[in-house]
C-alpha cells in the first residue's frame, strides 16, 4: 500500500514538474538568491534541463501508469539526490524538509525493489 501511494504521488510530482519545465504553466517559487543563481546557471545551459525535464517526463508516466516501475525508480535515483542535494545546500530551512520527504520517497521505493538493487550491486 505504502509502494502504491508512494509510487503514484511521486510519478506525478515528476510528470508534472517534467511538463512545467517545458510549458511553465506556474512560475516557480519563491527562493532564496543562492538557488536562485542556481537554478538560474541551470537553466543558462540549455541542454541539461531538457534532458532533465523529459527524464522526468518519462520517468514519471512511467510510474503512473505502473510500467517499468524499476527502471524508472532507477533512472530519477540521480535526480532526487541532486534535488535533495540542491536543497540541502542551497535552500535552508525549508529545503531541508524538501529534502528529506524526496530522500524517503526514494527510500520506499527501493525498498520494494530491494532484490533487483543487490542483483545490480553484485
Amino acid at each position: 500500500m505504502m509502494f502504491e501511494i508512494t509510487r503514484y504521488l511521486l510519478g506525478i510530482v515528476f510528470l508534472l514538474f517534467g511538463l512545467n519545465g517545458f510549458f511553465h504553466w506556474w512560475p516557480l517559487p519563491k527562493m532564496n538568491p543562492q538557488m536562485m543563481k542556481f537554478n538560474d546557471d541551470l537553466m543558462n545551459t540549455k541542454i541539461i534541463m531538457p534532458v532533465v525535464k523529459a527524464f522526468e517526463v518519462i520517468c514519471g508516466a512511467l510510474l503512473v501508469i505502473n510500467q517499468f516501475t524499476f527502471l524508472a525508480t532507477m533512472g530519477l535515483l540521480p535526480i532526487c539526490f541532486f534535488i535533495a542535494l540542491a536543497h540541502f545546500s542551497f535552500n535552508r530551512p525549508k529545503g531541508i524538509l524538501i529534502g528529506s520527504l524526496f530522500l524517503f520517497f526514494r527510500g520506499v521505493l527501493i525498498h520494494h525493489h530491494w532484490t533487483l538493487f543487490l542483483n545490480i550491486l553484485r
